[in-house]
């Protein structure tokens, strides 16, 4: 009876206690939770790197225990091109300090950033590198952080006032590191000339503010798509705004609503045609960008193609991309860093790469089996192309 009371122990120590210490020591042996998956230098699922255009793609590693599983934001430092900053879904930031092909977990030392917050944009400042914001969801609220010594101590300087809202966005103009541009869910358009120590209110939307895109010429031309994917247009800064939208279709369907996690969601699409410009109501709009060699040309990605303005977003056309309806919408688009006729495109499982503006398209399929979710081109390492997977 001792005998196989003594097996029996020694099977429980096996099967529950060593799994355990295991993945305390950083062995991948239990599943990871929410928002990250445990081991130490192995692949996320969430981003795939390609150093050549887009011909092939490889999958950087990741060094810790807590691998985040969904990566929303991928950040560049003006005077050090090696270094990258990811933002992710439940594992804050990771750092990479070789031009993305291996990654490590980034502490905040202050502890004001937890290691377990959703970060959804990071802002390097061009004008001074070593001051970094962060748009990041934790204990429930949107927050605003801020790092003078990139990135090694955070300190919060702004909060949402409403639980269950984020703050999706952040601008810091390249010429001056204390002026600062922030969206939040609760639908305000916020700005700080002081290094974030005051705010003052530019608009209020009424409606959260999921992207904000600044002319990378010209500051003070912007845009903003928000809840109900309406895109409105300001030229003086963000003080007064036109509804793009408006001119576009019809603006006043019911679109979706901030999820209690503090997430933004899209309504059902609808387009119409007229003459040969492609009239689309918001609740399309899923991903859009400027060409930041021709701020005038804009992209837009929704449930019925790309779509291209070539006057600001006033008018808009079809683009082809080679894609299918089933790959549908394209979220990811981003531009050569030095070519201007160069454009990406990333759509469910496919990567279409025009180098005519969009004349022509070659098409790969990526590997793997998620979908694309976001590209990045790297503004100092031509080729380098950065794609997030996933929803």
């Amino acid at each position: 009876m001792k005998t196989i009371l003594i097996i029996f122990l020694v099977l429980v120590a096996i099967v529950f206690i060593l799994p355990v210490l295991l993945t305390l020591g950083g062995i991948d042996i239990l599943p990871g939770g929410a928002g990250f998956s445990s081991g130490t230098g192995r692949a996320s699922g969430a981003l795939i790197r390609s150093d050549n255009d887009g011909e092939s793609w490889a999958t950087p590693t990741f060094s810790g225990k807590r691998i985040p599983s969904s990566i929303f934001d991928i950040a560049f430092y003006p005077q050090d091109p090696n270094t990258v900053l990811a933002g992710t879904k439940g594992s804050g930031i990771w750092k990479s300090t070789d031009a993305g092909v291996t990654w490590e977990f980034a502490p905040d030392r202050a502890g004001a950033l937890h290691d377990n917050a959703d970060v959804y944009k990071i802002a390097v400042s061009s004008a001074s590198s070593s001051i970094i914001y962060a748009a990041v969801y934790q204990d429930s609220k949107g927050r605003i952080m801020k790092s003078e010594d990139r990135g090694e101590h955070f300190r919060e300087v702004y909060f949402v006032t409403a639980t269950s809202y984020g703050v999706f966005d952040i601008y810091v103009d390249p010429h001056n590191a204390d002026s600062v541009l922030a969206a939040t869910g609760q639908g305000l358009l916020l700005q700080s000339q002081d290094g974030a120590r005051t705010w003052k209110t530019l608009h209020n939307f009424g409606e959260p503010i999921f992207l904000m895109v600044v002319n990378p010429i010209f500051s003070g031309e912007m845009y903003v798509i928000t809840e109900r994917s309406r895109l409105l247009k300001s030229f003086d800064g963000g003080v007064t705004w036109t509804d793009l939208s408006g001119t576009a279709g019809d603006s006043t369907t019911e679109g979706g609503g901030l999820r209690q996690t503090g997430y933004v969601w899209q309504g059902d699409p609808s387009f119409r045609r007229v003459t040969d410009v492609v009239h689309f109501s918001p609740q399309e709009a899923v991903s859009f960008a400027i060409n930041p060699h021709s701020p005038l040309e804009l992209y837009r990605g929704t449930y019925f193609g790309l779509f291209r303005s070539e006057n600001g977003g006033f008018s808009w056309e079809t683009k082809d991309a080679l894609l299918e309806q089933k790959d549908f919408p394209p979220r990811g688009i981003a531009f050569s860093a030095l070519d201007p006729d160069k454009i990406f495109v990333a759509a469910g499982q496919k990567f279409s790469k025009s180098p005519n503006r969009g004349s022509t398209w070659s098409i790969k399929t990526i590997p793997g089996s998620t979908a694309a979710k976001k590209l990045f081109t790297h503004p100092q390492k031509p080729g380098v192309i950065f794609m997030l997977l996933g929803r």
